[in-house]
């Protein structure tokens, strides 16, 4: 059974001033904003169909923001309706004693899977968590977005990931009356700007009625009123649904909080925090087989993935 944390993804404009052209007037861009973005989804999937054809200059080289290594990988299927799934593996050298007692050295390809799922109004990552392969919950996911990043500005567009989150942690941090006896003096929401479409029309959904049940004023954060504490219950049903948009649905680190015992002291809410997801390795295995015998448009695998990268979505 593969564990992966899901991921939202959403695109930005990289916008150019004249100051950035070259000594021929031109700009270090393929393509500007205003061309590519209406099209972000359709480059985003030709730069994984450009890899998966491995057309010259157009291979994917997965890499870290902090190294020049490059990390092996492999398609599992052919891009196809919007979902690409991959396996990205992290090279060690394992050494090993025969039985003549010799000591050999052997690469270990150990990888963690990768699914994207580009389909219209989904923009979901999932990433295998598999310890024994990268160390840390961030390691995979900071090299996908350094990659993909790169590989996206040239049309002038950027690439934000934000993990999806329990939203037990943040009522645990409210419930914790040992270190928090006062309750909370602030809490802020921090919103990037939307451009996938449920996104923001659950957003809209629910900025109408949040001042009521805070019994504070509302800005770009939360305060509460006369020295007092924020009035937060997980018995309220718009708190409830606000708190769980902003982990559940949006993700990234969209909530802090201030304590009113230690007013200096902001607390990233679901920082550590992730939702997960599980497909069994069959489902794999069974992927794999579908696309070496051409059988992907009636692969029940493929439509269980589908269907897993979709949940939670209206």
């Amino acid at each position: 059974m593969a564990q992966f944390q899901i991921y939202n993804y959403q695109f930005g404009k990289i916008i150019h001033d004249n100051k950035q052209k070259d000594l021929f007037g031109n700009l270090p861009a393929l393509m500007l904003a205003e061309e590519s973005f209406p099209i972000k989804q359709d480059i985003f999937q030709m730069i994984f169909e450009g890899d998966y054809n491995h057309i010259p200059n157009k291979e994917i080289r997965f890499m870290h923001l902090k190294g020049t290594r490059v990390y092996t990988h492999k398609h599992l299927i052919p891009p196809r309706d919007g979902i690409i799934v991959m396996r990205i593996a992290n090279k060690k050298i394992i050494s090993r004693t025969t039985k003549d007692f010799h000591k050999t050295n052997e690469e270990d390809y150990a990888n963690c899977l990768a699914i994207i799922d580009n389909r219209p109004g989904i923009q979901r990552m999932a990433i295998e968590v598999k310890k024994s392969v990268f160390a840390t919950d961030t390691t995979l996911c900071n090299i996908i977005s350094h990659t993909l990043k790169k590989l996206l500005r040239p049309y002038s567009l950027h690439l934000d990931l934000m993990h999806l989150q329990d939203p037990t942690d943040f009522w645990t941090f409210i419930d914790d009356k040992k270190a928090y006896p006062t309750g909370f003096y602030k809490i802020k929401f921090h919103l990037p700007y939307l451009n996938l479409e449920r996104l923001q029309k659950k957003y809209n959904s629910l900025t109408r009625q949040i001042r009521e049940h805070y019994n504070g004023k509302l800005d770009w954060e939360i305060t509460a009123q006369n020295g007092g504490a924020l009035d937060i219950r997980k018995e309220d049903k718009f708190q409830k649904a606000q708190i769980n948009y902003f982990m559940k649905d949006l993700g990234g680190d969209g909530i802090e909080l201030v304590p009113n015992n230690n007013k200096r002291k902001s607390i990233k809410v679901g920082k550590r925090s992730y939702s997960y997801m599980w497909i069994t390795d069959t489902t794999f295995k069974s992927l794999e087989e579908d696309a070496e015998g051409s059988k992907l448009f009636e692969s029940v695998a493929l439509d269980e993935i589908k269907k897993k990268m979709k949940e939670g979505i209206d």
